[in-house]
């Protein structure tokens, strides 16, 4: 008997979905499908990773319920906060544990909603936080507990965030 194979299938892409997709194609992994907006990434990563590509411009249920009848075991999702939440869902409707890379949803209460419709049905919900690995994040982690920078009691981030217009959502 062989051995089985994690089907995975890719939303999204942008910058980080690019750079760690080609971690899914292991000897115990195979990127199977991959849906992006733009239909020349859609091919250009769906061909490097050997896996069929998908295409939808807005992410509409129709095009999303499409993807997730194929069968692979594991959704990646690799998108823009903005988006995320109404893909989560979708991959929860249609019983696809999910994988969730970067910033998990835009606020406590998406985040709540996501984490209830996959504890409803019992579906495993993965967040990845790759941040905590970078070397500038481990460099202030150091400083922090160290207490070489002084006793630290706030903290303020400023985040940029580029929303792509034209996006429907």
């Amino acid at each position: 008997m062989g051995k089985k194979i994690l089907r995975v299938g890719i939303v999204g892409g942008g910058i980080i979905g690019t750079s760690t997709s080609p971690l899914y194609n292991t000897d115990k992994s195979k990127v199977t499908d991959v849906l992006r907006r733009d239909p020349e990434k859609a091919k250009k990563l769906g061909e490097e990773l050997n896996a069929k590509f998908h295409s939808a411009p807005t992410f509409s249920s129709k095009e999303l319920k499409s993807m997730l009848k194929k069968k692979f075991d594991l959704t990646v999702l690799a998108m823009i906060p903005g988006v995320q939440k109404k893909v989560a869902i979708e991959c929860a409707e249609q019983d696809k544990p999910l994988y969730v890379e970067k910033m998990f949803m835009r606020n406590e209460q998406e985040a709540q909603e996501v984490v209830q419709a996959f504890k409803s049905k019992g579906i495993p919900l993965f967040v990845a936080h790759f941040c905590r690995c970078m070397p500038q994040i481990q460099y202030v982690k150091q400083l922090i507990d160290s207490n070489s920078i002084g006793n630290i009691k706030n903290i303020q981030m400023y985040v940029k965030i580029i929303f792509l217009r034209g996006i429907k959502i």
